[in-house]
């Protein structure tokens, strides 16, 4: 006698409904009064490809899921690679406080006749950093700190490698004010 007629698994209905081609009802358990406990059947293959966590036995890695996790972890590799190119540190050495430049930084070899040498700044970057985007680097960090003038000590050098194993560069210079 049937007192209950429920499907096994919600997934059942899924997969077994009218919709996907299927004629029949979708297999049921019978549930007896006494029976207080159900027992969940043992997971197969089909149960094994609807779990979206694992791929399926029969997927070789030429199939979309591998080439779309290829593809994530590439990018995701790309994305630590270019995140390690753009730090800049302020070491002061001097008491001395300016309101930050909003004009124009000079860069320069030699510092000029008259200075008060604010500190030395220096630009971080990763393979991806040119000449160029570390001394506007310098220039940024140096003009809020109240430089109008960074003398260039030290030009792109490398100082080591990242996780990746890519070559780190930095490039140093002295924040100046001038004097008049």
């Amino acid at each position: 006698m049937v007192v209950n007629a429920l499907p096994r698994r919600p997934v059942d209905l899924i997969n077994k409904g009218p919709a996907f081609g299927s004629d029949s009802l979708p297999e049921i358990m019978e549930h007896s009064p006494s029976s207080a406990a159900r027992v969940a059947p043992p997971r197969g293959e089909r149960d094994r490809a609807i779990d979206r966590r694992l791929p399926p036995q029969d997927c070789v890695p030429g199939e979309k899921w591998f080439r779309r996790a290829v593809l994530r972890a590439a990018c995701l590799v790309l994305a630590f690679a270019a995140a390690g190119c753009g730090r800049t540190d302020f070491y002061p050495s001097s008491t001395a406080y300016y309101r930050p430049w909003t004009g124009v930084i000079q860069v320069v070899d030699r510092p000029p006749a008259q200075y008060v040498q604010l500190g030395v700044v220096v630009a971080h970057g990763g393979t991806a950093a040119t000449e160029e985007s570390l001394i506007e680097q310098l220039k940024e960090r140096a003009a809020g700190m109240g430089a109008n003038v960074i003398v260039v000590t030290q030009r792109k050098a490398p100082v080591g490698h990242n996780v990746f194993g890519m070559p780190d560069y930095e490039m140093s210079a002295l924040a100046v004010r001038t004097v008049r």
